[in-house]
């Protein structure tokens, strides 16, 4: 039989000499499809919506010919008429089942009459279609058995190179007692087990090896405020979703050839680690990692708890980042705590100038920890000023550190390390008194009464007694608490911790306003703001930057400014640069801004003269 009678839509003279070898077993073609069928309005019909999902169509009306071809090629699919017959006069489909059995082909069969659904049936055949034939939802399901087929494919190599992965883990364990190698609460390995069996990936991968470290940010304050119990219960979620994510088809996405799961660590507390075997670059391991973050994003629920959290990503690659599981390890570290320092939320990959910065990182650490004490901070203000009339409201007080060693230091640089070492706790509490004695300076000397708004760290309600503290700061300063904003991070808020909320409430309680900084920048349910005792929405700068040149951040600012109203917040836009985006803010009721269209950040005595000065001419 001529396999060159049977209809392709390829041109392909090579690929065509490939369909006359004999090739058995081979990976199928996943973007074909065989199509045996007598009808002829079905044969066009069925070609036409095959092709428009991206089939390339392998087509007779011969059942002969069907056999011949598919002892020479393995197609993603196959659609069998149940009226054709084989050569020795059996029905096509019969045949079809026998010899595609060892090569897991999914069919349809396409039957005329509940007699050849019958037949079908008595076969074991349970994907069939009856006549008319709906040919856009039979090309649908075609994709759902491609899918799934690829998906059972992907297991069966994810498995093979597992059980290497596996008879490492065996031998490593008749050395090591399990309790010692086994994480209890997620039943994932622990930190000394992934070392060895990073070390058997190291050896035995054709390719390159990613590492990958995962860190939940800021888990420290769930188990801080809502208990170890709650902390454990989202470890254990966390691991079960990262390994459903490695069981699951396409982590490197479909144009790449998926990656072998060596193993899924606890190494300690809230980091997880991965090793991906057959990387080709260190891309394919950032878009792996992102997928995995992905994962992550979702609600978590322990109890009646409902909490959202973001992850950061470290990635190293062998052979470029590291020859040994050692060096990897420690390189993946190194950049997944430069992926926490700007914030987290963040896939980092590892880079020489990641050691410069480490050395930073451990001179600032070690200057910070006496730096209050040696009088090294001092606070700038920004005006919040009135969006039509342009006159001053407020001020946000902003800290500022020059360090006789390192210089002048960025709050993005030094904060966050503030934060992880606890020290944020007491600058915190000193950055509240100056910035509310200030005040008083200013109302003493004859100024007009301002609002001042100081940020407020998550450590700060996890850590302190903040609402002590604010009593206390109202008290030795005998300003009008309204006069008092607390700016919280939208990062920040747990959404389900009752304490925290409980701490807010008593604080509006005594008169404090409250504002939600950065707003658009976390993970904030819009729902979630009617729980909490605010006064107002900060509009993150970013969404400001953009818009003269996005329309989806225009939308979104107008949107925001027109939500807050509805729940009676005001509104303020940061970072508002020039005349257009103030009038863009102007047309929307936008409340107040803030930015250096009017001033900077500036000491004290320099607001004072500013604040003399009354409004600005228009």
């Amino acid at each position: 039989m001529e396999l060159a009678s049977l209809y392709t839509t390829t041109t392909d003279p090579s690929e065509n000499q490939d369909d006359t070898r004999p090739t058995g077993d081979a990976e199928p073609n996943w973007r074909r499809a065989l199509l045996a069928c007598r009808d002829s309005s079905a044969r066009k019909w069925g070609v036409r919506w095959l092709e428009r999902a991206g089939f390339e169509v392998r087509l007779t009306q011969d059942g002969a010919e069907a056999i011949e071809l598919l002892r020479h090629e393995t197609p993603a699919v196959a659609l069998i008429d149940t009226a054709l017959r084989d050569g020795n006069g059996g029905r096509l489909f019969t045949s079809f089942r026998e010899l595609a059995a060892d090569r897991e082909i999914p069919s349809l069969t396409l039957c005329y009459s509940d007699k050849d659904v019958n037949a079908a049936l008595e076969q074991g055949i349970g994907d069939v279609v009856k006549k008319p034939f709906n040919w856009q939802l039979i090309t649908r399901r075609a994709e759902q058995l491609v899918r799934m087929a690829q998906t059972l494919r992907e297991l069966d190599r994810t498995r093979s190179m597992l059980s290497d992965a596996q008879r490492f883990v065996e031998d490593a364990q008749e050395t090591i007692q399990r309790s010692t190698s086994i994480d209890r609460l997620t039943g994932l390995p622990n930190r000394a087990m992934f070392e060895k069996i990073l070390e058997g990936a190291l050896a035995t991968s054709p390719g390159g090896v990613a590492a990958l470290l995962i860190d939940l940010d800021r888990f420290k304050v769930i188990n801080s405020s809502l208990g170890r119990h709650v902390g454990d219960e989202i470890l254990a979620q966390a691991a079960e979703r990262l390994g459903a994510t490695l069981r699951g088809p396409g982590l490197l996405g479909r144009s790449a050839p998926g990656p072998t799961t060596s193993s899924l660590a606890r190494l300690s507390g809230d980091v997880f680690a991965l090793t991906l075997s057959g990387i080709e670059n260190v891309e394919q391991a950032a878009a792996a990692a992102r997928t995995l973050t992905d994962a992550l994003s979702g609600a978590f629920h322990a109890g009646d708890e409902e909490i959202f959290l973001s992850a950061s990503v470290g990635v190293a690659l062998f052979p470029k980042d590291g020859e040994d599981a050692e060096s990897l390890l420690q390189h993946a570290e190194l950049a997944l705590c430069e992926a926490k320092r700007k914030g987290g939320g963040l896939v980092c990959p590892y880079d020489d100038s990641l050691n410069r910065m480490t050395e930073r990182t451990m001179a600032l650490t070690r200057s910070l920890r006496g730096a209050l004490e040696r009088d090294e901070f001092r606070l700038h203000y920004q005006p919040l000023v009135d969006a039509t009339s342009k006159r001053v409201l407020g001020a946000e007080a902003l800290l500022r550190w020059n360090s006789p060693e390192l210089g002048s230091v960025s709050p993005a640089e030094f904060i966050p390390l503030a934060e992880e070492s606890g020290l944020m706790v007491t600058i915190g509490t000193w950055v509240l008194l100056t910035a509310c004695h200030q005040l008083r300076d200013w109302i003493e000397a004859g100024l007009p009464p301002i609002r001042m708004a100081v940020n407020l760290s998550l450590c700060q309600l996890v850590r302190s007694q903040i609402c002590n503290v604010v009593r206390s700061a109202l008290q030795e300063t005998g300003i009008d608490p309204n006069l008092l904003e607390l700016e919280l991070s939208e990062r920040g808020v747990l959404r389900s911790d009752p304490d925290i909320l409980d701490q807010l409430r008593e604080l509006k309680a005594m008169g404090v306003r409250l504002s939600v900084d950065d707003f658009g920048t976390g993970n904030s349910a819009i729902a979630y703001l009617r729980r909490f005792p605010l006064d107002c929405l900060k509009i993150d700068r970013s969404y400001v930057d953009g818009l003269e040149g996005s329309d989806n951040d225009a939308a979104i600012t107008s949107a925001t400014i027109a939500m807050a109203h509805q729940l009676k917040l005001g509104v303020v836009a940061e970072g508002v640069e020039n005349e257009q985006q103030l009038q863009f803010l102007r047309d929307r009721d936008c409340d107040e801004f803030q930015g250096f269209l009017f001033s900077p950040a500036i000491p004290a005595e320099e607001f004072q003269r500013l604040l003399a000065e009354g409004p600005a001419d228009e």
